[in-house]
Protein backbone atom coordinates (compact mmCIF):
# COMPACT_ATOMS: atom_id res chain seq x y z
CA UNK A 1 0.00 0.00 0.00
CA UNK A 2 0.94 3.61 -0.69
CA UNK A 3 1.47 6.03 1.91
CA UNK A 4 -1.96 7.85 1.14
CA UNK A 5 -3.54 4.81 0.65
CA UNK A 6 -2.87 3.24 4.19
CA UNK A 7 -3.81 7.03 5.16
CA UNK A 8 -7.15 6.79 3.94
CA UNK A 9 -7.31 3.19 5.37
CA UNK A 10 -6.35 4.12 8.50
CA UNK A 11 -9.37 6.75 8.71
CA UNK A 12 -11.80 4.57 7.71
CA UNK A 13 -10.43 2.27 10.50
CA UNK A 14 -10.76 4.44 12.90
CA UNK A 15 -13.92 6.37 12.03
CA UNK A 16 -15.76 2.68 12.14
CA UNK A 17 -14.72 1.70 15.04
CA UNK A 18 -15.99 4.42 16.58
CA UNK A 19 -19.21 3.84 15.43
CA UNK A 20 -19.02 0.46 16.97
CA UNK A 21 -17.88 2.17 20.58
CA UNK A 22 -21.24 4.06 20.28
CA UNK A 23 -23.34 1.35 19.28
CA UNK A 24 -22.64 -1.93 18.43
CA UNK A 25 -25.43 -5.33 16.85
CA UNK A 26 -25.42 -8.43 15.21
CA UNK A 27 -27.47 -9.88 12.88
CA UNK A 28 -27.06 -6.65 10.93
CA UNK A 29 -25.08 -4.12 9.09
CA UNK A 30 -27.05 -1.64 11.61
CA UNK A 31 -29.73 -0.94 13.25
CA UNK A 32 -31.94 2.35 14.00
CA UNK A 33 -33.24 3.19 17.84
CA UNK A 34 -35.97 0.58 17.75
CA UNK A 35 -33.72 -2.35 16.53
CA UNK A 36 -34.92 -2.31 13.06
CA UNK A 37 -32.12 -3.33 10.32
CA UNK A 38 -31.28 -0.14 8.30
CA UNK A 39 -28.59 0.63 5.85
CA UNK A 40 -25.37 1.38 7.61
CA UNK A 41 -25.23 4.87 5.75
CA UNK A 42 -28.51 5.78 6.71
CA UNK A 43 -29.64 8.70 8.95
CA UNK A 44 -31.27 6.45 11.08
CA UNK A 45 -28.56 4.30 11.66
CA UNK A 46 -27.48 4.16 15.30
CA UNK A 47 -25.54 0.85 16.01
CA UNK A 48 -23.19 -0.86 13.47
CA UNK A 49 -21.80 -4.11 13.16
CA UNK A 50 -17.90 -4.66 12.40
CA UNK A 51 -18.46 -4.55 8.99
CA UNK A 52 -21.10 -2.37 9.27
CA UNK A 53 -19.06 0.19 10.87
CA UNK A 54 -16.07 0.62 8.09
CA UNK A 55 -19.27 0.82 5.38
CA UNK A 56 -20.73 4.02 7.10
CA UNK A 57 -17.04 5.55 7.77
CA UNK A 58 -16.34 5.03 3.92
CA UNK A 59 -19.39 5.81 3.15
CA UNK A 60 -19.58 9.39 5.10
CA UNK A 61 -16.11 9.79 3.92
CA UNK A 62 -16.36 9.75 0.26
CA UNK A 63 -14.04 7.02 0.24
CA UNK A 64 -12.93 5.02 -3.09
CA UNK A 65 -14.33 1.54 -3.89
CA UNK A 66 -10.56 0.89 -3.34
CA UNK A 67 -10.07 2.48 -0.05
CA UNK A 68 -13.12 0.41 1.13
CA UNK A 69 -11.81 -3.01 -0.40
CA UNK A 70 -8.43 -2.42 1.27
CA UNK A 71 -10.25 -1.41 4.96
CA UNK A 72 -11.74 -4.05 4.91
CA UNK A 73 -9.29 -6.36 3.74
CA UNK A 74 -7.43 -5.07 6.81
CA UNK A 75 -10.28 -6.05 9.34
CA UNK A 76 -10.19 -9.28 7.82
CA UNK A 77 -6.61 -10.18 7.61
CA UNK A 78 -7.19 -8.94 11.98
CA UNK A 79 -9.51 -12.14 12.66
CA UNK A 80 -8.34 -14.94 14.93
CA UNK A 81 -7.97 -18.41 13.63
CA UNK A 82 -11.20 -18.91 13.39
CA UNK A 83 -11.63 -17.21 10.25
CA UNK A 84 -13.05 -19.86 7.60
CA UNK A 85 -14.50 -17.45 5.15
CA UNK A 86 -13.18 -14.22 3.23
CA UNK A 87 -14.87 -10.34 3.06
CA UNK A 88 -17.69 -9.41 4.17
CA UNK A 89 -19.15 -13.23 5.02
CA UNK A 90 -16.11 -13.80 7.45
CA UNK A 91 -16.52 -9.93 9.71
CA UNK A 92 -20.18 -11.08 9.33
CA UNK A 93 -20.08 -14.20 10.96
CA UNK A 94 -17.19 -13.19 13.34
CA UNK A 95 -18.76 -10.17 14.58
CA UNK A 96 -22.19 -12.10 14.79
CA UNK A 97 -20.84 -15.48 17.30
CA UNK A 98 -23.71 -15.03 20.21
CA UNK A 99 -20.43 -15.01 22.42
CA UNK A 100 -19.23 -11.93 20.32
CA UNK A 101 -18.84 -8.58 22.38
CA UNK A 102 -19.06 -4.89 21.73
CA UNK A 103 -15.49 -5.35 23.34
CA UNK A 104 -14.00 -8.15 21.24
CA UNK A 105 -15.39 -5.86 17.98
CA UNK A 106 -13.54 -2.45 19.54
CA UNK A 107 -10.30 -4.71 20.35
CA UNK A 108 -10.41 -6.18 16.46
CA UNK A 109 -9.98 -2.51 15.30
CA UNK A 110 -7.62 -1.30 18.01
CA UNK A 111 -5.68 -4.48 16.22
CA UNK A 112 -5.83 -3.29 12.60
CA UNK A 113 -5.24 0.35 13.27
CA UNK A 114 -2.16 -0.47 15.65
CA UNK A 115 -0.81 -2.86 12.59
CA UNK A 116 -1.87 -0.13 10.30
CA UNK A 117 -0.47 2.56 11.95
CA UNK A 118 3.25 0.37 12.46
CA UNK A 119 2.87 0.31 8.62
CA UNK A 120 2.59 3.83 7.87
CA UNK A 121 5.64 4.16 9.90
CA UNK A 122 8.07 2.21 8.16
CA UNK A 123 6.26 3.44 4.41
CA UNK A 124 7.10 7.01 5.83
CA UNK A 125 10.58 5.83 7.11
CA UNK A 126 11.82 5.09 3.47
CA UNK A 127 13.73 6.71 1.59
Amino acid sequence: MTVNMTKNVLRILKAGKGYVERGWTRGAGARDATGRSVPAYGPEAVKWCAYGGIRRAAAEQGASGKVFVQAEKTLVSTLPEERPFSGFCNISVWNDKKWRTQKQVVALYDKAIARLERTLGSLEAKP
